[in-house]
């Protein structure tokens, strides 16, 4: 039976006539007679005097009497009055009729006889089907189960089928508690990183989506979605501390090696190449269009544009395959670029330059109020010194940086933290090239200008300088002083500072001191005071290096020309700028310690007055005073007016520094106050956990693109360890090219050793690409640096290539074994009771220890005892193909005859959904029975089944032939209502519109029967069996959308059509032989009240399965 529906199981029984029994001859009496009365007719009776009288047959009236008879189906009384001749004749009839009986009686049963006698063909026997369990246990320590251990599987009918465990079963402590997926996505669609294959982002899974495990079982959401996770480092230290003023930070990376920036300096020319590409195209596209309002006919314009287009289709091409970037200097030459284009090409160098580093980071600092962006920054390189420089600006309203809390900000530093993460929507995502970045020294240089929360001492003690003091005390002499302290600058290694001072009380004489200090000796100016400026470290006031004598006023700013040659009067401003303090140590205690006492080791900047030696003057004053006093009788000369000496007081005072920090990251100098973190997909790696002397990289990366990651709880070392993972059965099979590569490690979820030799005995799932079982079997020694801090052994799975074709996982069950059917007490009748039901499999009898078995897969791979038309149509169907799979008829029935899973088969010569490649046979088949794990509402045959088939197809095709076995392609259909009702009043059920949906679009569905290929749907009878339900008035909007996927070399793409019903006729058939149609999840049936429209298809209406369509 050929069709485009293919081959089903019950097609395959139903298509052979089964020959019955021969009958050679036919000795039925009544025939006999009736050939005898036929042959009598040509028989000539003579008499005795050899004359003819007549034929035979009439002499036979008796016998024709007795067919008579026979047909109307009367006794035989006619015998005993026929003439004795007669008679005789019809005893010979009645002897020949049981001779005849005995011939056919040796030729009745000559079909079986030829089959099992002639051709010795046996019936199959039988094939036991087999399913995985999974046992839990509730006590610690292991459990065996000894091979051959029974399990009975009961039915309502209390038949019992036995299954035996193939191997032995270990029932191991070990725990799965968590299981990620990583990828590194290359996203085709993202420019430049496409052309470049760049990484354009880092996604990660938890497949475990916040499920409690329960049964020692993973079970998989089918919701779960990758998430997008931003990698980088965050830096604690001290030099982080910015709690005011105007602060810039410049960070520097310092780097082991210099592959990073080779990596720059290849991608650099590379993109500057690529700007060129779009250059040329645009160019050329510019002269397409105008070629193309002139007059075609012209031969040269004609040709002109031909070239212009066949230019273009090569520029797209390379472009799309990123080959066209290694431009020569003759092909630039060749483009004919005029004076304008050339500035142009040199501002795209700049731009590209700039691309690179713009926009490259996401930075966040902490604040008391939680993590707080940092928007101005830049990035850029020093090739000479080979580093990456950061440098951030915080603005003087920028909220102070704090020490960072679990409550606040998810991690606990004593000093603020910086966050630098790499920013997924910079122009080029920079991990390809900056994750080659290890970092050996981090260098943190920070200027600061205007801080006011100081500490301020003088002889007085610790001086309130939220108001006006005086700063040297009351005492103004000669050897007065004033200590100056900040926190802040404190604990930085600190090179200089700035020491700005706002005054009052200063005399406003308009030569300054001078003026005021005319009848004093000394001749006192502006420039008469001054300071001399120490630090302490250690203990110890040590004089500051470079310039320590600064004067403590300064002349006024005034717009005079002729002020220089004149007295000025004194500045309401002091600065002192540069005080070097290089060598004072950073103050290490709490910020509560931070105190100046006598105890006081370091951290703070003492101001003393060294000039003039008779201090502002105050006793200077008084001895003038009273020698004026007493000399007043006798001077007759006019002395200067004597003015009290100032007492200056301080109005404001802030504080600039500069600070230069180095962390370290090699083992032997690293600083307990400094936390330098890597932040990783799943947490943070510390460096002070590496156990090299070596840097830290930039950010996470792994030697491949995609990962599993499975933590293991309670491994000890030299247990054997069996588990079974279900994979998501996928629409096609991979080939063998196709088919992915894998490398296994373990290691503590951060640091990862690749896994040695021998660590898996058993692997079914063939490279993580179909459901199966996995046997891990641990060394008996695991160096203890491979745990967690939580005693979790983890094992990645890293995919070196096609990692694309992994299918999702959907669960994984630990302690998996296999149970088979025992075939020798399985008789025809018990297992047919079986085919209704499923039944439960216990143990024959009691494990100890053991709490429940659950089952793990449907039963698989079972073959019952063939009946005699099953043989015979196996044997008429090898007759034909002779195990060779040659036709499109052959690759259907040697599937449905070796897969006894498979109800349907259809075979796509010169068919490949994968690319156009040629010779490549497409078998598309579908289960026969519901499976369990699977989706039944779309039947789907699991990966490793598929696997199988096509081995087994391929070993009987040409070797010319590629197989490809997939599943069908599965499109779903939604359907929108929007009906009125006949009572507005009515409370209705949609329900049953719903129910008509589906089974318009998928009878086979509610027919538990096997779904037909290419089978159509008409919209319009979807529409009148809506609008015939009683009390359904009228439909106002009717449309279906169908979601269709397309397969592209880069990935999957959905497309969205809409039907409405403008055509009675309207038919809708899937567009490949392959395709089946099937029903949403949901469909969207409104109710309008009267005078309402309806709407269309919006936004939020139109979910197909778990895509949500805008």
């Amino acid at each position: 039976m050929e069709s485009r529906d293919g081959h089903s199981r019950k097609d395959r029984l139903d298509r052979l006539r089964v020959p019955g029994n021969f009958k050679m001859l036919d000795n039925d009496k009544a025939v006999l007679l009736e050939k005898l009365i036929q042959v009598a007719k040509w028989i000539y009776f003579y008499n005795e005097q050899n004359v003819a009288q007549d034929y035979f047959d009439s002499f036979l009236g008796e016998l024709k009497a007795l067919l008579r008879s026979i047909h109307m189906k009367h006794s035989h009384e006619a015998i005993g009055k026929m003439e004795p001749s007669q008679a005789l004749l019809l005893a010979f009839v009645e002897n020949l009729q049981k001779v005849m009986e005995k011939y056919n009686f040796r030729w009745n049963d000559f079909a079986n006889w030829y089959l099992t006698e002639y051709l010795k063909v046996s019936p199959l026997s039988v094939k036991g089907d087999r399913v995985w369990l999974a046992f839990d246990k509730a006590t610690t320590g292991t459990i065996t189960i000894e091979k051959n251990t029974g399990f009975n599987r009961k039915n309502a009918d209390q038949h019992v089928l036995t299954y035996r465990l193939e191997n032995e079963l270990t029932v191991q402590d070990i725990e799965i508690t968590g299981a990620y997926t990583v990828c590194f996505e290359r996203n085709p669609y993202h420019y430049p990183a496409a052309n470049l294959n760049f990484v354009t982002a880092i996604k990660t899974r938890n497949l475990l989506h916040d499920q409690p495990i329960q049964d020692r079982k993973l079970t998989f959401d089918n919701e779960f979605s990758r998430e997008t996770r931003a990698i980088g480092i965050r830096i604690a230290a001290p030099s982080l501390v910015l709690r005011e003023g105007k602060r810039v930070v410049n960070i520097y990376f310092e780097a082991e090696n210099r592959e990073w920036l080779k990596t720059l300096q290849t991608v650099e020319p590379k993109l500057v190449k690529l700007e060129l590409l779009k250059l040329k195209t645009e160019k050329l596209k510019v002269e397409k269009q105008q070629l193309e309002k002139l007059d075609i006919r012209d031969s040269k314009v004609k040709d002109r544009l031909k070239w212009v287009k066949r230019e273009l289709s090569k520029l797209k091409l390379s472009h799309l395959k990123g080959d066209k970037l290694q431009f020569t200097r003759e092909e630039l030459l060749k483009m004919k670029l005029d004076k304008q284009e050339m500035n142009r090409i040199r501002r795209v160098r700049q731009t590209i330059r700039s691309n690179i580093f713009n926009n490259l980071f996401y930075i966040t600092i902490s604040t008391p109020t939680g993590w707080t962006n940092v928007t101005v920054f830049e990035v850029k390189k020093d090739v000479p010194r080979n580093r990456l420089i950061l440098k951030l600006l915080l603005p003087e309203d920028f909220p102070s940086t704090s020490g960072c809390s679990e409550e606040v900000h998810r991690f606990v530093s004593e000093f603020p933290a910086i966050q630098i993460r790499l920013n997924f929507d910079a122009w080029l995502y920079p991990f390809s090239w900056i994750h080659k970045l290890s970092v050996q020294r981090i260098l943190i240089r920070t200027k600061v200008e205007g801080i006011n929360d100081l500490q301020v001492y003088n002889e007085l003690g610790k001086i309130d300088n939220t108001k006006s003091f005086p700063p040297f005390g009351i005492n103004t002499s000669v050897g007065t002083w004033m200590v100056i302290g900040n926190y802040e600058m404190a604990i930085k290694n600190t090179s200089n500072i700035d020491v700005c001072i706002k005054w009052n009380q200063l005399p406003l004489h308009p030569k300054g001191m001078k003026g005021h200090y005319a009848a004093y000796p000394g001749n006192i100016d502006n420039d008469s005071f001054k300071i001399r400026t120490r630090y302490l470290s250690d203990n110890s006031w040590f004089p500051t290096t470079g310039k320590n004598k600064f004067s403590l006023f300064r002349d006024a700013e005034t717009e005079d020309p002729t002020a220089a040659k004149m007295d000025k009067p004194v500045s309401d401003e002091s600065d002192f700028k540069k005080i070097s303090v290089k060598k004072m140590v950073p103050f290490e205690l709490s910020e509560d310690g931070y105190k100046y006492t006598i105890k006081t080791r370091t951290g703070f900047v003492r101001l003393t007055l060294e000039n003039p030696e008779m201090g502002f003057g105050n006793q200077e004053y008084r001895d003038l005073f009273t020698e004026r006093m007493m000399m007043k009788k006798w001077r007759k000369k006019r002395l200067p007016v004597l003015l009290p000496p100032i007492f200056p007081h301080v109005e404001n005072m802030t504080l600039n520094y500069k600070s230069e920090d180095i962390i370290d990251l090699r083992k032997n100098t690293r600083n307990s106050q400094v936390i330098v973190d890597q932040l990783h997909p799943f947490g943070v790696v510390s460096s002070l956990d590496s156990s090299t002397n070596t840097g830290i990289p930039f950010v996470f990366s792994q030697e491949t693109d995609a990962s599993i990651l499975m933590g293991f709880k309670n491994v000890k070392g030299g247990e054997v360890f069996s588990t079974f993972m279900v994979f998501e059965a996928i629409s096609n099979e991979m080939t063998i090219d196709d088919i992915p590569k894998i490398v296994l490690y373990w290691g503590d979820g951060y640091y990862w050793e690749e896994i040695p030799r021998g660590f898996i005995l058993k692997d079914d799932t063939k490279q993580m690409t179909v459901s199966g079982n996995l046997v891990y079997h641990f060394p008996l020694h695991i160096p203890p640096n491979l745990y967690d801090k939580e005693g979790i052994l983890w094992i990645r799975t890293g995919f070196v290539k096609n990692h694309e074709f992994v299918p999702e996982i959907r669960s994984v069950y630990t302690n998996a074994g296999l149970v088979v059917l025992e075939t020798e007490d399985a008789s025809a009748e018990k297992m047919q009771s079986f085919k209704n039901s499923n039944g439960v499999l216990e143990p024959e009898k009691k494990l100890p220890g053991i709490t429940s078995i659950e089952q793990i897969t449907s039963y698989y791979s079972g073959q019952e005892l063939e009946d005699l038309k099953s043989m015979q149509a196996r044997v008429s169907e090898y007759v034909t193909h002779r195990g060779r799979a040659v036709t499109a008829r052959d690759f259907e029935l040697l599937t449905l005859q070796e897969f006894s899973d498979i109800g349907k088969v259809l075979c796509l010569p010169n068919t490949n959904i994968k690319n156009g490649k040629q010779g490549v046979v497409t078998v598309v088949v579908i289960p026969q029975n519901k499976l369990k794990t699977m989706d039944n509402s779309k039947p789907m045959v699991p990966s490793g089944l598929l696997s199988r088939i096509e081995d087994y197809l391929s070993a009987r095709a040409s070797k010319n032939v590629l197989v490809d076995v997939i599943n069908p392609v599965y499109e779903e259909l939604q359907v929108k209502c929007v009906i009125r009702l006949v009572d507005r009043n009515q409370v209705v059920s949609l329900e049953a519109i719903q129910e008509i949906c589906d089974n318009f679009i998928a009878p086979w569905q509610a027919k538990n029967v096997l779904p037909k290929f290419g089978e159509p749907i008409h919209v319009s009878r979807i529409y009148h069996a809506i609008k015939e339900i009683d009390f359904v008035a009228e439909i106002d909007y009717f449309a279906v959308i169908r979601v269709s996927q397309d397969r592209t070399e880069t990935g999957k793409r959905n497309y969205y059509h809409l039907y409405k019903l403008e055509d009675e006729e309207q038919i809708l058939i899937p567009d490949k032989p392959y395709k089946l149609f099937v029903p949403a999840e949901t469909h969207i049936i409104q109710v309008e009240e009267k005078g309402d429209t309806a709407d269309p298809y919006g936004l939020g209406d139109m979910e197909i399965g778990k895509t949500f369509i805008l």
